[in-house]
């Protein structure tokens, strides 16, 4: 992601966030583990700046690592999912899990 696009998508979500802070993370990505092509992993300086953008506008953000929490937060319901497009969605673990079983579901019949 480039400067501009993480200031879109930071800027959306600040505008969503009202009387709770969004559970913002950033999480560094290994390309071997991706099913698109990724050329590369993002550089430390890349993950703090994008931290930097993101602490402008958001009130919680945080530099993810995998499988760690840097923080107790409490129970979360749900989240709001961005997509590469731009469009948002509010998810929940149920809802996820029922759009999963669908997409697996046209997958099996060629739907």
């Amino acid at each position: 992601m480039d400067d501009r696009e993480i200031e879109r998508i930071t800027g959306l979500l600040a505008r969503l966030e009202t009387d709770e802070p969004i559970d913002f993370r950033i999480n560094r990505f290994g390309a071997e583990l991706s099913r698109e092509p990724i050329a590369r992993n993002p550089y430390p300086e890349e993950i703090a700046r994008a931290y930097a953008i993101a602490a402008r506008v958001l009130s919680n953000p945080v530099i993810g690592k995998s499988c760690v929490r840097e923080r107790v937060i409490g129970e979360q319901r749900g989240w709001i999912t961005v997509f590469p497009d731009g469009t948002t969605k509010r998810r929940t673990l149920d809802t996820y899990r029922a759009e999963t079983v669908s997409l697996r579901f046209r997958e099996l019949f060629d739907l």
